[in-house]
C-alpha cells in the first residue's frame, strides 16, 4: 500500500469524501494489507504476482491482463505462471 496511515487529504481532494479512506476503514485496510505485504516479502514475490496468484487461484479461467509498463518487470510479470 503506498499511501501510509494517517494521511490527510487536502480541502477538495475527492479522496477525501471516499469512504474506504475514513480513519476507521483505513485501520481496517490495513488489517489486510500488513499480512499481504508480509507475504510478499517471505516469499521474494511482489504485490503484482501475488495478485495474479490470487486471481488464478480463484477463478483458473480468467486470463490476466497485467500491464508491464516498464520492461524490467515483463520478467516478473511472466514469472507467475511458475509458481
Amino acid at each position: 500500500m503506498r499511501r501510509p496511515e494517517g494521511t490527510v487529504f487536502s480541502q477538495g481532494d475527492f479522496r477525501a469524501g471516499v469512504p474506504r479512506n475514513s480513519p476507521e476503514n483505513m485501520a481496517a485496510n490495513m488489517a489486510v494489507v500488513r499480512p499481504l505485504e508480509e507475504w510478499v516479502v517471505r516469499t521474494g514475490s511482489t504485490p503484482g504476482q501475488i495478485s495474479q496468484v490470487w486471481l488464478l487461484a480463484r477463478r483458473p479461467w480468467v486470463v490476466p491482463l497485467p500491464s508491464a509498463n516498464r520492461t524490467a518487470r515483463v520478467p516478473q510479470r511472466r514469472r507467475v505462471r511458475a509458481r
